[in-house]
């Protein structure tokens, strides 16, 4: 006798959690779902080689979660940029001069000077500075590709007043450079460019 009360006991608990469940569901009280996981930045965008962007292009490019990306006009791109950047190489880049010397060693200081005589007759003063007398030295880095091209182009050091900004107007007026070679093969490297600014 005492096996039957135990029984029914069982059973009024059973149908007391089954209606609790059912009521619960007809108030609304449905469990929300779990929502769904937002899509990964980039999921959509299509493959573009740096090579196939201008070079104010590739100054727009930036990094999600260590991947470069360029928005244009046509939507979202993931950019390749190729192979490793160096810091230093076998051959570095040149500025465009100095053909007639073919050996490196003599016409990499040819196409050096070359280059600063560009920079400093296409370099134009900005009033601020002038007026105000600041002198001083601003540096500008850029990657040049193994076409030549000039990328991720940046001030990382800047006296103000303009300075930094005419920096970045005259390299971006560079023609594209003799690439960088390791092994005799053109390889991309990161290239910093000091310019000065003084008062005469």
């Amino acid at each position: 006798m005492l096996l039957f009360p135990f029984f029914a006991f069982a059973q009024i608990d059973t149908t007391t959690v089954k209606v609790q469940t059912k009521k619960a569901y007809h108030h609304g009280l449905k469990p929300k779902p779990k929502p769904r996981p937002k899509p990964k930045f980039g999921s959509n965008a299509k493959l573009i080689n740096i090579t196939d962007l201008s070079t104010i292009e590739k100054d727009s490019i930036f990094h999600v979660e260590q991947k470069p990306y360029i928005k244009t006009k046509k939507g979202l791109f993931e950019v390749n940029l190729g192979d490793e950047i160096y810091k230093k190489a076998e051959e570095m880049p040149m500025f465009p001069a100095c053909d007639s010397l073919i050996n490196y060693e003599l016409r990499k200081p040819c196409a050096d000077q070359a280059m600063l005589k560009f920079i400093y007759e296409n370099v134009k003063y900005p009033t601020t500075p002038r007026e105000g007398g600041v002198e001083g030295m601003t540096v500008v880095s850029f990657i040049v590709e193994k076409d030549g091209s000039i990328s991720r182009l940046k001030v990382v050091r800047d006296i103000g007043a303009g300075c930094g900004e005419e920096a970045i107007r005259v390299v971006r007026l560079f023609p594209k450079f003799v690439p960088a070679k390791m092994d005799k093969k053109p390889v991309r490297v990161q290239f910093h460019l000091p310019i000065r600014f003084r008062l005469e």
